[in-house]
């Protein structure tokens, strides 16, 4: 009877154990869990949460940030750079406890200070967008801790590509809106660019769209962009589907993300242009544009005209580009 007892209570404790456990990953599933990010202002140290899903948001300039799972734990730290006559600036910088002082950094310039300290020749950063207020520039780590770091590092340019404004105070409030809804996406330009629509035309592996977005301030094509939208029946992914329409070509692709979405990217060091791959809602939109000025080799610098205004368009209409179903 004695271990009859023993028993029983033995059963009744790991039925409860169990129930705690389903309890949990229950709730879980169902919340969202958020990992701490450290902010550093004027010698002061504050803690907020960010979820898990890695969205960095700035609610102070008013953009966002996606940052991929391998990135989890990291710190964003505000920091004031001093542009000598140029004034100072406020910045942020994103770091991994490997590699505490950064990994990029980006900062928040007026226009005057922009123009000017780009001008001065002083060694600055990369244009990465601009609103009504500012101009926002961002900057790599020269160097890895380790060789995690290294892989962390060649993942920063897929994370800028991320980059989103949160509110509509922003250079493109004024601009135009393409909407397709066959298609369901949705991206916004300048009034003077122009979209050209391609009827759908029969191809070996399904249908085929192009949509061109034309530069109209410029007679050259080095700032269009080309949308090109593939029938995907089978549902395959973006990898799955360029290498199968690729099959018995050599050539390069990476993962990255596009505002957000997984995509592949195709690129060569000799090539002045590149290809991103998306695949949604059954179809692959391929978007082909050139390279941005400090991507491009010097032998194609010196056979390509530069136009710096236009490619910051080029990039802003990028980032304007949302699936809407």
């Amino acid at each position: 009877m004695f271990n009859r007892k023993i028993a029983s209570e033995v059963a009744i404790g790991i039925i409860a154990v169990i129930a705690i456990i389903l309890g949990y990953y229950f709730w879980k599933s169902n919340n969202i869990v958020v990992a701490p990010i450290m902010v550093k202002n004027s010698g002061t140290t504050t803690t907020t949460t960010l979820p898990e899903k890695q969205v960095y948001r700035n609610e102070k300039y008013g953009f966002e940030l996606t940052f991929p799972e391998t990135w989890k734990g990291y710190s964003a730290t505000s920091r004031t750079l001093n542009w000598g006559s140029d004034g100072t600036s406020d910045s942020i910088d994103f770091a991994l406890p490997d590699q505490k002082d950064g990994l990029f950094n980006i900062s928040f310039h007026t226009k005057k200070q922009y123009d000017s300290i780009e001008n001065s020749g002083v060694p600055f950063g990369m244009f990465l967008n601009k609103n009504n207020d500012y101009v926002f520039v961002w900057n790599q780590a020269q160097y890895a801790a380790n060789p995690q770091m290294e892989e962390r590092m060649k993942e920063v340019q897929s994370i800028i590509k991320t980059f989103k404004f949160i509110n509509s105070n922003n250079a493109t409030s004024d601009w135009q809106t393409y909407r397709n809804d066959k298609y369901g996406f949705e991206f916004k330009y300048p009034k003077d660019w122009t979209v050209k629509f391609s009827n759908e035309s029969r191809q070996p592996g399904g249908n085929f769209v192009n949509i061109n977005i034309i530069n109209n301030t410029l007679s050259s094509a080095i700032y269009n962009i080309n949308i090109n939208i593939f029938n995907n029946n089978a549902d395959l992914s973006s990898r799955d589907w360029f290498e199968k329409a690729n099959a018995g070509f050599d050539y390069k692709i990476t993962d990255v993300v596009f505002n957000g979405v997984p995509a592949v990217k195709e690129s060569t060091e000799t090539s002045s242009s590149y290809s991103i791959y998306i695949n949604h809602d059954k179809n692959i939109f391929m978007f082909d544009t050139t390279k941005n000025w400090n991507e491009l080799s010097e032998n194609l610098r010196q056979s390509m005209s530069y136009d710096k205004e236009s490619e910051n368009i080029r990039q802003q209409i990028l980032s304007t580009f949302k699936f809407t179903k």
